[in-house]
């Protein structure tokens, strides 16, 4: 069919238009892919990375150090050129800084130019809250700082879990000013309100508290790291063999819970009575009521205890909405508590695990990757 021309440029405009539409299309791609691409990598490798597997680039080292107080362990992994010092402190495990997890991630993260140092804490690999734990970690920040500075290189502790309550700790008045920055994954605020949510499902006081849902096994994690705690060598082995049963089985009857603190010394059943609770009412009178050594060490690495004014500015947050173990709040509390900070709520995250993450989750992943990466270029 014949067009006249007046009809061939009007659609010449139109293919014109949409070509310009594309172009830019593209380009706003592309400077998005320059700036998160590097993160999207990252985070798969963070998510996907083979456990116990370091990439052939990366040098795993052994590091012993012997330090006033003793001993200090660390492994280093180094890239082929490090662009900042990041201190990596994991959760709970038995394995330490040999867990395959743990491994993997710190491969990841210096195969990304981060020089990343793992210390072995004692109270993680005992399933403990431990204040020799924010010891050790402020021994290797005291050693790895001044490293860091002559390098020119930026220092930037990253937190996992429990991992956060000894880093904050260690971190608290003065020593906050050494580093350049802190990133908290799934970390906790408050040990107390921890614990109230473990036990009692409650999240918040007064009129803001709200009910959870916790996994149920860590009531059970929170008495098998207290344990060892009582003073019977026999009740240690009562509540122990308890714990592990019911993070296996499930929680026991109250029936089977009576029988048993009917066999206990005094502060073993004040133990069984705090860690079986469900009342949050009842949650301060039975820590009052523990022996005074099992008070001071559950609470022993609680920041909110402590000074964090020297992280203003610096402190990055990482939580998922679906966390059944430490509740986003304690995040949410701790970012307002300390001015500058920048948290992230990951939905359908849960407490390190990814697998429910729908898109807008992996959307903040992903930003809070790129909000890490960019700690590598800190003056």
């Amino acid at each position: 069919m014949y067009r006249r021309p007046r009809d061939r440029g009007k659609w010449r405009c139109v293919f014109l238009a949409l070509a310009v539409v594309v172009v830019l299309f593209l380009l706003a791609a592309g400077s998005i892919w320059l700036r998160h691409g590097e993160s999207v990598t990252v985070l798969g490798g963070l998510l996907t990375a083979a456990p116990g597997v370091v990439p052939d680039t990366i040098e795993r080292r052994d590091v012993m150090l012997t330090v006033d107080d003793g001993v200090l362990a660390f492994d280093v992994y180094e890239p082929d050129e490090a662009t900042a010092v990041l201190v990596l402190v994991p959760g709970l495990t038995p394995a330490g800084r040999d867990d395959e997890r743990v491994i993997a991630v710190a491969g990841v993260l210096a195969g990304s130019g981060f020089r990343t140092v793992v210390p072995e804490l004692p109270g993680a690999t005992r399933f403990r809250t431990d204040a020799a734990d924010a010891a050790v970690l402020a021994s290797v920040i005291d050693h790895v700082v001044p490293v860091a500075r002559q390098a020119e290189l930026p220092t930037v502790v990253v937190a996992i879990s429990y991992g956060q309550g000894p880093a904050l700790v260690a971190l608290a008045g003065d020593r906050g000013d050494l580093v350049d920055a802190y990133l908290g994954l799934g970390g906790y605020y408050d040990a107390l309100s921890v614990v109230r949510f473990t036990t009692t499902g409650a999240i918040g006081a007064g009129a803001d508290a709200r009910i959870g849902e916790p996994d149920p096994r860590a009531r059970w994690i929170l008495l098998l790291a207290n344990a060892p705690l009582v003073s019977s060598p026999e009740d240690r082995w009562t509540l122990d063999s308890l714990a592990r049963d019911a993070y296996v089985e499930g929680t026991p009857s109250l029936t089977e819970i009576a029988a048993v603190m009917a066999v206990l010394q005094p502060d073993a059943r004040a133990l069984l009575a705090f860690a079986a609770n469900t009342d949050p009412a009842r949650v301060e009178p039975l820590l009052a009521d523990l022996d005074p050594s099992l008070r001071a060490g559950m609470m022993a690495v609680s920041p909110i205890l402590h000074d964090l004014s020297g992280l203003e500015g610096k402190i990055i947050l990482v939580h998922g909405d679906a966390d059944p173990i430490v509740p986003c709040e304690e995040s949410v509390r701790l970012a307002e508590a300390v001015p500058g900070s920048t948290l992230f709520v990951v939905p359908g995250f849960s407490h390190i695990e990814s697998e429910a993450t729908g898109v807008a989750g992996q959307i903040a992943m992903v930003r809070a990757v790129t909000a890490l990466l960019d700690l590598r270029s800190l003056p």
